[in-house]
C-alpha cells in the first residue's frame, strides 16, 4: 500500500521531503527549508536531527554492516573486476572511488600490480573492515580516505536547496574539491558500481519534476566523470563500472549481451528514471564537452551479471582515458629533462630549502586551519619542507608541467603528509605554451600578446582551486623565459615575448591570492657561470650586489628587480598589490660546481 500524503499547505510547488517520516507510513513534502524544518519541529522533536549528510552517513553505515554474505556472493564480480583492470596494471597506484566493504575488490592483488591502492568512500568503518580482511592489511600500501561525499553536494544541501542558482555554484567546484581532499593523481581510477547510486540521498530529501530530476543526474553524472579525470594523471584510465537491475536472485537468467539482451529489460534499462543506470545516457555523457575536454577513447565493455542481495544486477564498464599533454614535446622535455638532471639533489639544496621555506612560513596565515599554500613551479619539491610547512598550512597546492616530477616527489613523502597535498599537472604556467611552436615562423603581432596577457591569467586561474592564503613562484620565471628562448631564439621577436611572460605571470599570482594574502615571486637571477658569485658574495652586501648586477646588465633577461617593480607599478598591476619588498638574496648551489643568486619580492595583495 502507497503511504499517505501530507503537505505544508502552501500554494507554492512542494521542493522537499521529509526523509524522516518514513517510520508513520506517510510521505512528507514541504514548499521551502523553512517549512520543512517546521514539521520536524511539529513532528519529530525530540528527535536528533543532525545535518543530512550525518543522516546519510548513518544509513550507509548500517547499510554497509548489514551486508557481510557479499565477499562470497561477489566473487565472480570480483574477477571479472580484476581481470579488467589488471589489463592496465602498472606504477602509479590505482584509486577506487566507493569501494565500501571492498567486496568487489581483490586488495591484495591491486596491490601487487598498482604498488598503491586508495580506497574513497563516505564511510569509512566500512573501508576499514575491508582493509582489515585483506593480506595486504599491513604492508602500508592501502590509503583510505574516509568521509568524502562523492556527490560533492551533501555537505551544502540546506543551502542550495531551495535556490538553483546556489546549486549551480555548488556543482561548479565539487569534484575540483573532491580531487583536492583525494590530493594526488593516479595510473588508473576505478568508480566501482557507484554512479547509479549517487542520487539515491537527493531522492529521499528533495521534491523535483522530472524534467529538473533528469537535470540533476545529469549534473552529478557530470561532476563524478570530472573527478574521475581530475584524479586520473595524463594518459592514466578510468573505469566506470555501471549496473542496473536484470533479474532476482531466484529466478536467474544467462549472461547476455548486448545484442541479446531481452527487449523487456532494454525497455525498462532505456526508459527508466534513473538515468545513471543507462550505459547510453553514461556514453552520452563522455561525449560532452565537460568531458571531451579531459577525457578520450570511452569504450564499453560487453555486461557480466552481478548478485546484489536478493537481486541479479547486469553490471558492465565504460573505459576511457585521460588526455596526455597536448604541449609541444620539445619545450615540455626542456622541463622534465631539467627536473630528471636535479631529482636527486635534496641534500645539495639543504640551505635554499631552509631560506626558502623559512620566507613561506613568516608569511602564513596566523591559525592555519583551512589556510592554503600555492607553489607554482614546484617540480621535484627540492626546493621547499613540505613537512615543515604543513605545519602552518592545512593544504598545500603543487603546480607544475611535468607531472611525473610531481608525483614522484609527493610518493617520496610520508603518508600523512601525501594526504594534505594536492598536485596540479600538467599546467602551462607561461600561457605560451601552446603558441610559441608559431611563433618560431610568424612573429606574434601585438594584437595577439594583447589578448594573451588579458587571457591567459584567467586560464591558469581557472586551472586551479584558488584563490590560496600564500603562493610562491618556485624559481619559474627563469624557466619561462628560457623555453621562450629555446622556442624563438634571439630575434626581434623575443623581448616583447619575454615582457609578455612578465605581464601574464604577475596577473597569474594576482589572481591566485586572496586579498590580505601574500605572493611570493622567487627568482634565480645569475649564475655561477657567467659572474664568480662566491668571490663576489664575500666582498659585498647581498641587496648592493644585486643592484650591482642590475645596473651593469648581468641578470638574466627579464629578473631585474628594478625591471620587475616598474611592471608591478604599471595600471594593470598596481590596484592588485601593495609596494613589493625586495628580500635580500642568497646563493643557491644548483649543482656541483654551479650557484645561482636567488632573490624574493614579497608582494602583499590589496583587500
Amino acid at each position: 500500500m502507497d503511504p499517505a500524503v501530507e503537505t505544508c499547505g502552501c500554494a507554492a510547488p512542494t521542493r522537499w521531503r521529509c526523509d524522516r517520516c518514513g517510520a508513520r507510513e506517510v510521505d512528507f513534502f514541504a514548499c521551502s527549508r523553512e517549512c520543512l524544518g517546521a514539521h520536524f519541529a511539529r513532528t519529530h522533536a525530540g528527535v536528533e536531527v543532525g545535518s543530512y549528510l550525518d543522516r546519510v552517513r548513518s544509513e550507509l553505515q548500517a547499510h554497509n554492516r548489514a551486508n557481510d554474505r557479499n565477499w562470497q556472493d561477489f566473487e565472480p564480480h570480483r574477477l571479472t573486476l580484476s581481470r579488467l583492470v589488471g589489463h592496465l596494471a602498472g606504477e602509479g597506484g590505482i584509486c577506487v572511488l566507493g569501494a565500501g566493504n571492498c567486496d568487489d575488490l581483490d586488495l591484495g592483488l591491486l596491490a601487487s600490480e598498482f604498488g598503491e591502492v586508495h580506497l574513497v568512500d563516505l564511510d569509512g568503518a566500512a573501508l576499514r573492515r575491508g582493509v582489515a580482511r585483506s593480506a595486504a592489511a599491513e604492508s602500508g600500501t592501502i590509503v583510505v580516505h574516509e568521509g568524502i561525499d562523492l556527490t560533492g553536494l551533501l555537505g551544502s544541501l540546506e543551502s542550495w536547496g531551495d535556490d538553483p542558482s546556489a546549486l549551480e555554484q555548488a556543482m561548479s567546484g565539487a569534484a575540483e574539491a573532491i580531487a583536492q581532499t583525494v590530493g594526488r593523481t593516479f595510473r588508473v581510477v576505478l568508480s566501482s558500481g557507484v554512479m547509479s547510486q549517487l542520487c539515491v540521498p537527493f531522492y529521499r530529501v528533495l521534491a523535483r519534476r522530472p524534467a529538473e530530476w533528469e537535470e540533476f543526474m545529469r549534473g552529478v553524472g557530470h561532476i563524478h566523470l570530472r573527478t574521475i579525470a581530475l584524479l586520473t594523471r595524463p594518459g592514466g584510465s578510468g573505469v566506470l563500472v555501471g549496473d542496473a537491475l536484470y533479474s532476482t536472485r531466484a529466478a536467474p537468467a544467462p549472461v547476455p549481451t548486448w545484442d541479446s539482451l531481452p527487449p523487456d529489460f532494454e525497455e525498462r534499462l532505456r526508459n527508466g528514471s534513473v538515468l545513471l543506470r543507462n550505459p547510453q545516457s553514461l556514453l552520452t555523457l563522455l561525449h560532452e564537452p565537460h568531458s571531451t575536454s579531459l577525457l578520450e577513447y570511452p569504450e564499453i565493455t560487453q555486461p557480466w551479471l552481478w548478485t546484489v542481495e536478493d537481486a541479479v544486477m547486469l553490471a558492465y564498464a565504460i573505459l576511457f582515458r585521460r588526455k596526455a599533454s597536448a604541449f609541444d614535446p620539445v619545450l615540455t622535455e626542456i622541463h622534465t629533462r631539467s627536473n630528471r638532471q636535479t631529482e636527486e639533489y635534496w641534500d645539495l639544496y639543504e640551505e635554499h630549502r631552509e631560506r626558502l621555506t623559512s620566507l613561506v612560513k613568516a608569511r602564513a596565515p596566523s591559525g592555519h586551519r583551512g589556510s592554503t599554500l600555492c607553489v607554482l613551479g614546484a617540480g621535484n619539491c627540492n626546493g621547499l619542507d613540505l613537512d615543515a610547512l604543513l605545519g602552518c598550512f592545512e593544504r598545500i597546492h603543487l603546480v607544475d608541467l611535468d607531472s611525473g616530477a610531481l608525483e614522484r616527489a609527493v610518493e617520496r613523502r610520508p603518508p600523512a603528509t601525501r594526504r594534505r597535498l594536492v598536485m596540479h599537472a600538467p599546467v602551462d604556467l607561461s600561457g605560451l605554451l601552446p603558441a610559441l611552436p608559431r611563433w618560431r615562423g610568424e612573429p606574434p603581432e601585438p594584437l595577439e600578446l594583447a589578448s594573451l596577457f588579458g587571457a591567459a591569467p584567467r586560464t591558469i586561474a581557472a586551472t586551479l582551486p584558488g584563490p590560496f592564503d600564500v603562493v610562491v613562484s618556485d624559481c619559474i620565471l627563469s624557466q619561462i623565459y628560457w623555453t621562450c628562448f629555446q622556442a624563438l631564439g634571439n630575434g626581434g621577436a623575443l623581448r616583447d615575448v619575454l615582457a609578455t611572460a612578465l605581464a601574464i605571470h604577475l596577473r597569474s599570482l594576482a589572481a591566485l591570492t586572496f586579498p590580505c594574502g601574500t605572493a611570493l615571486l622567487i627568482t634565480d637571477a645569475v649564475t655561477s657561470e657567467t659572474v664568480p658569485l662566491g668571490e663576489l658574495f664575500e666582498r659585498y652586501d647581498p641587496l648592493e650586489l644585486l643592484h650591482g648586477l642590475d645596473r651593469q646588465g648581468l641578470l638574466f633577461s627579464g629578473t631585474s628587480p628594478a625591471f620587475i617593480a616598474r611592471e608591478l607599478a604599471g595600471e594593470t598591476l598596481a590596484g592588485d598589490f601593495g609596494p613589493p619588498e625586495i628580500i635580500a638574496p642568497w646563493l643557491w648551489r644548483m649543482g656541483r660546481s654551479r650557484s645561482a643568486l636567488v632573490y624574493a619580492l614579497a608582494l602583499a595583495k590589496k583587500p
